[in-house]
């Protein structure tokens, strides 16, 4: 081989090295590029997620004292009174529709039924208990005869999921179901709200809150809700008796809240509702005959 040969194998070699050197440099710039775009939104992610979490924190109660819903180590969901107002959310059906892994089954305002996780209690009696329990301003509400409740002027609904025996009792053996009320506050309120529809649907909901003193302060509230049923009534005698699924229900609350002392606050709740509904109605696996 000759000099010339030499030399040009050698500056053959050489180049191929810088080549070889100059692709790794560009796949590494390359990819601290590619390392520093994909960084950069996650830091704006994180930035606007903090802005939206310090503007929107969901507090809740459901350990028995007030947290940031996303502090809490349960299975939850929570929604405000804005929630429910947004969202038309006018009956416990409401409710359970919008948790996950939650139904509802309204057999009658005497015997609703919730279960949560497919788990759920249809007994009824003075010595039986839901699966789920129910809790009005902290207040165990868990007979079923009780459970059903109108939908209105509320702070917030909590469903928590899973036992719960240690925070809300034995009768939370699947979860709990809790409805926090709106209390009174020092300014004065008012709202009435009317709305109608189809099937002679109409309901009425009303608001009020008084400040009485530095110390005292009323709310009361009430609410009536109407529709004729949507199941045909077929088989009632002279064709009668209205239609099933109807709604009827007037209720009202009064709160009081007291503050005699900077550490002691009362909070007197009186609740009353009436639901007169047109029946449920019930799949027959019996086919009539002429006869009926």
């Amino acid at each position: 081989m000759t000099g010339q040969e030499k030399f040009a194998n050698r500056n053959a070699t050489t180049g191929t090295s810088r080549a070889a050197g100059a692709v790794r440099s560009i796949s590494l710039t390359s990819l601290l590029l590619g390392c520093s775009t994909l960084a950069l939104p996650a830091f704006a992610q994180q930035s606007d997620g903090q802005g939206a979490a310090a503007k929107d924190v969901v507090v809740v109660t459901a350990q028995k004292r007030e947290e940031s819903i996303t502090q809490v180590p349960i299975a939850i969901s929570a929604f405000s009174g804005d929630d429910i107002d947004r969202m038309r959310i006018e009956s416990l059906d409401d409710v359970v529709t919008l948790a996950p892994n939650t139904n509802y089954k309204d057999q009658s305002p005497s015997a609703p039924s919730i279960s949560i996780r497919g788990i759920t209690s249809d007994e009824s009696g003075a010595g039986s208990e839901s699966a789920v329990s129910t809790y009005l301003d902290g207040v165990d509400i868990s007979r079923r005869e009780g459970s059903q409740m109108a939908i209105y002027d509320l702070e917030r609904i909590e469903v928590v999921r899973g036992p719960q025996g240690t925070l809300f009792g034995t009768a939370a053996e699947v979860g709990a179901l809790s409805l926090i009320t709106a209390k009174p506050k020092d300014r004065f309120e008012a709202s009435v709200a009317v709305s109608a529809g189809n099937l002679d649907y109409l309901k009425a909901e009303g608001m009020v809150n008084l400040p009485l003193a530095d110390w005292a302060a009323l709310r009361i509230s009430g609410v009536h809700q109407e529709r004729t049923g949507y199941i045909k009534n077929r088989v009632a005698a002279n064709g009668d008796s209205p239609d099933y699924m109807g709604v009827d229900t007037t209720a009202a609350r009064a709160s009081l809240l007291l503050r005699p002392t900077d550490s002691l606050k009362v909070t007197l709740i009186g609740y009353h509702e009436e639901n007169d509904p047109s029946g449920t109605q019930f799949t027959s696996f019996t086919i009539p005959n002429a006869s009926g």
